[in-house]
């Protein structure tokens, strides 16, 4: 690795840790990177996508469909994913509780989510996550550490975010 790019990878370190440091004060929440994060689940186009150690990096976000701001963060996350999906970071929205998966489903198609859509009825990844409500926002590494977390609209916190995927240290290609 040349001295230019260790560099780089270094100062975009930095430089997440001074902005999720700066944007608790905002609603962000500590990530909490010493537990692993593992969790598998069948998206509703019937794909199977698995988060943790040895699998891509992943924004999974947290959503309801009765949920105002939840609406309101579909292009958000529809420019996420184009954005980054070339250096192997995807994203995945998590519908919360029980809701009908064929609701689930009308619902994303209707706003135009272009990235993989799942349940979880029985609250396992909710569990994973320690999710306290919705909208929220996990980035989890390809290790299957967490090293951001959301609660609340991501607008105020999107440069954290970027910031954190920037220092990614094994986002790859697809």
């Amino acid at each position: 690795m040349t001295r230019v790019v260790l560099r780089a990878r270094i100062g975009a370190l930095i430089g997440a840790l001074i902005a999720s440091t700066a944007s608790v004060a905002h609603g962000q929440e500590p990530a909490r990177a010493e537990r692993l994060v593992r969790f598998a689940v069948r998206a509703l186009d019937g794909v199977d996508v698995r988060v943790g150690p040895g699998e891509r990096p992943t924004l999974v976000a947290v959503f309801a469909t009765w949920c105002r701001s939840c609406k309101d963060e579909v292009a958000t996350l529809n420019a996420l994913q184009h954005e980054y999906s070339m250096t192997g970071v995807r994203v995945l929205a998590v519908s919360a509780g029980d809701e009908d998966s064929s609701h689930v489903q009308r619902w994303t198609e209707r706003l135009g989510a272009a990235y993989p859509i799942a349940t979880d009825a029985d609250g396992a990844i909710a569990r994973a996550l320690g999710v306290v409500g919705v909208p929220e926002f996990h980035l989890i590494s390809g290790a299957g550490r967490e090293l951001f977390t959301r609660r609340g609209p991501i607008g105020s916190t999107l440069s954290a975010l970027r910031a954190a995927i920037a220092a990614l240290p094994n986002a790859r290609p697809k």
